[in-house]
């Protein structure tokens, strides 16, 4: 019995009952079953047992054997075999029912055995994989899950695991550092600059009207102190001038406002079409003191025509008078008689009288321009009577006679005497006229 029963006892079969044979007969007779995968028998059983959690056995076993590193039993027995562990999770001993989760901040190895800590500059938070920070102002430390931001007056260092702080004269963005521009200072660790204090300013420009400009100067150091006059910064500054008593600001300078009937062109003023300028002093003889000016835009002269010396009047050119406003060529006009009496030589008279004959009459128009002269030539004013010229005592008994100018019009002619003179051996009396156009 006991051999039999050792015999029966061999790990990973179990006793079945004798079924149809007759206990009876054979009280110690059993048959011997293998157990199925999952289960394991150490041969005193009679049923199989199933593996535990985190136990596998591929069957007709006496034991369960435990499952390796990266896989688990999914919390489940009676395993045939172990699952892998997938996604995040892992096992880092044998026989784990079932297979952890990697945290934030680290991710699983590749045979899921284990978690790897993200390093810095990266992050982790599907525990997967160790993602880089790459936004300009990102950083990290180690085991991080997300990424932190540099905030203003640092700088990212190069491999995103850390923020530097900005030294004095720069400030930061979080990304970089930057210089502070001339004319400005910062403290270290600043997100931005700050003005200097410190200016000086040149004289304005010389211009007497419109934009001028100075250079203020600003300067201090790194720090603002005004005693240095490091980093100093030159800018431009305008200031807006006019000008006064109603002048005109043209090209930086002061003009006299145009006077009436011209206009401006460039900076100077011309007169309006149809106006002249005129330009001109009287001063006393002798001294500077200017009795009168005249200075402005006047109506053009017309044709024939030109300023008066002493007036603002337009006066016409010599041998031309104003007619209606224009200026007319000056013509004279004279009409006049030659009164003449024949004489006769009345023999025996002592006081040798020339006896009348007759008189006759003779009347001319003459014309002349201006300047043009003329002459008219007689012989005495009217008298009763008159001597006979020298060689005019004939044996006819006739002498000239006397002439008289009887003057019926005179329209612009001046009248001169040429000759006023007793002449030969006889009294007479020659008159010579001379009549020059004057238009008086």
């Amino acid at each position: 019995k006991m051999k039999l029963r050792n015999i029966l006892t061999t790990s990973g079969l179990v006793l079945l009952g004798a079924g149809s044979v007759s206990a009876y007969q054979y009280p110690y007779l059993y048959v011997c079953q293998s157990c199925p995968a999952g289960t394991y028998g150490d041969g005193s059983q009679e049923s199989c047992t199933p593996c535990g959690k985190g136990t596998y056995s591929a069957g007709n076993t006496g034991s369960c054997t435990p499952c390796a590193k990266g896989t688990s039993t999914n919390d489940k027995t009676g395993q045939a075999s172990c699952s892998l562990c997938t996604g995040r999770t892992y096992t880092d001993k044998t026989g784990q029912a079932t297979c952890a989760s990697c945290s934030n901040g680290t991710k699983v190895n590749t045979d899921h055995t284990g978690c790897d800590t993200c390093p810095a500059g990266t992050y982790g938070n599907d525990g997967t994989s160790c993602k880089a920070c790459s936004g300009s102002k990102e950083y990290s430390s180690s085991n991080s899950s997300s990424c932190s931001t540099c905030s203003s007056g640092y700088a990212i260092n190069s491999n995103h695991t850390s923020c530097n702080q900005c030294n004095a004269g720069y400030y930061g963005d979080g990304a970089n550092c930057h210089q502070c521009p001339a004319g400005q200072y910062a403290s270290a660790g600043s997100g931005s600059c700050s003005s200097c204090s410190g200016a000086t300013y040149s004289n304005w420009s010389s211009e007497e009207c419109g934009t001028r400009t100075r250079t203020k100067t600003t300067y201090c150091n790194s720090t603002g102190n005004t005693s240095s006059t490091a980093n100093p910064k030159q800018e431009t500054e305008t200031s807006s001038k006019s000008c006064s008593n109603g002048y005109e600001c043209i090209s930086s300078k002061c003009y006299a406002p145009c006077e009436a009937n011209s206009h401006r062109s460039g900076t100077s003023c011309v007169c309006n079409d149809g106006y002249e300028r005129v330009d001109r002093e009287r001063r006393r003889s002798g001294i500077i003191t200017i009795v009168s000016e005249l200075h402005g835009c006047y109506p053009k002269c017309g044709e024939y025509a030109h300023r008066s010396s002493s007036s603002s009047a337009c006066i016409c050119d010599a041998g031309y008078k104003m007619v209606n406003g224009k200026c007319e060529e000056i013509t004279c006009t004279m009409t006049y008689e030659i009164e003449s009496c024949g004489y006769s030589w009345a023999s025996g008279n002592s006081n040798g009288h020339c006896w009348s004959r007759g008189r006759t009459k003779t009347r001319e128009t003459v014309t002349k321009k201006y300047g043009e002269k003329f002459e008219i030539h007689f012989k005495s004013s009217k008298y009763s009577y008159c001597y006979c010229d020298y060689n005019y005592d004939t044996s006819s008994g006739y002498c000239d006679g006397c002439r008289y100018l009887n003057e019926l019009s005179n329209n612009g002619f001046t009248r001169s005497t040429l000759k006023n003179y007793w002449g030969g051996s006889h009294r007479t009396e020659d008159n010579y006229y001379e009549y020059t156009c004057t238009g008086e």
